[in-house]
């Protein structure tokens, strides 16, 4: 488990992080995602202020609302430290 803190780099950026804290757990790592054409690396990240709760649970839907895609280097959003 990676964790990082998301510096947000725009007005949405800084709802986000407001909303769901600048810490975050990298899920997942791959070089490409079907929504933009940038070469990664990109980065599936969950907060890590939000309840951790199994797959079945009802929360865990807002878990998935919350996590995102970053880029690790030249993201529009956020520049990602460790």
């Amino acid at each position: 488990m990676r964790i990082i803190t998301l510096i947000p780099l725009n007005k949405r950026a800084k709802q986000i992080i407001k909303q769901h804290g600048e810490r975050w757990e990298v899920v997942r790592r791959q070089e490409r995602v079907l929504f933009d054409d940038a070469a990664g690396p990109w980065l599936l990240v969950q907060p890590l202020t939000e309840e951790r709760a199994p797959a079945n649970d009802v929360r865990s839907a807002r878990i998935e609302t919350a996590s995102r895609w970053v880029h690790e280097f030249n993201g529009d959003d956020f520049k990602v430290a460790p």
